[in-house]
C-alpha cells in the first residue's frame, strides 16, 4: 500500500504504466464526466464513480489479483481501512472474471487512510482494503477516480 499526495507521484519507479496513470489523474477534477475510460486498452483502464460513503459495519475487505488499484478522489471525503490479505479469512473466494475477492472483517481495525482530493491510494494484489467508508459520522457524498493497472506492468516494484 502507498498512500501519498498526487504532487509526490515522481518519487515512485513504476515505469510506463505508472506515468500513463498519473498524467491521466492530472486532467481530472470534480466536473470530469462519470464513466469507464480506456488508457491501455484492458491492461490500464479508469472508473470515474459517485456514490455516499458508508458505515464500517457491515463492509467487507476487497483484494484484487490482476489489478493494482490506484484509487484518488476528486471531490468529498473517505475513509480506507487497510491489511495484509494473509491474515484475512476470506468469506467469497476470487472470482476471476470480476478480479475480486472478499474477506471477513476482523475484530480489529485496520490502518485508517482518509482520501481526499489530491491524495492518492495504491493498493498492491496483497492489499486488502475496505474503502467507501464515512471519513466522518455521517454518509457524505464523494466522486472518486480508481484506475486499474494490471500488475505485470508496475516496473521497478
Amino acid at each position: 500500500m502507498i498512500i501519498d499526495e498526487l504532487s509526490n507521484r515522481g518519487q515512485y519507479p513504476y515505469g510506463d504504466a505508472w506515468t500513463t496513470a498519473f498524467r491521466f489523474l492530472h486532467t481530472l477534477n470534480a466536473d470530469t464526466p462519470e464513466g469507464q475510460h480506456a488508457l491501455q486498452g484492458e491492461l490500464i483502464y479508469a472508473a470515474i464513480e459517485r456514490y455516499n460513503t458508508k458505515p464500517r459495519e457491515g463492509a467487507l475487505p476487497e483484494a484484487h489479483r490482476r489489478y493494482v488499484d490506484i484509487q484518488m478522489l476528486l471531490s468529498g471525503s473517505e475513509r480506507i481501512e487497510w491489511w495484509p490479505t494473509r491474515t484475512l479469512k476470506t468469506v467469497q473466494p476470487y472470482v476471476p472474471d470480476r478480479d475480486i475477492a472478499f474477506y471477513a472483517q476482523p475484530d480489529h481495525p485496520g490502518i485508517s487512510v482518509e482520501l481526499k482530493p489530491g491524495r492518492f491510494a495504491l493498493f498492491f494484489p496483497e492489499d486488502a482494503h475496505m474503502p467507501g467508508l464515512h471519513a466522518a459520522t455521517d454518509s457524505s457524498p464523494v466522486k472518486k477516480v480508481v484506475i486499474k493497472i494490471d500488475a505485470t506492468l508496475l516496473s521497478g516494484g
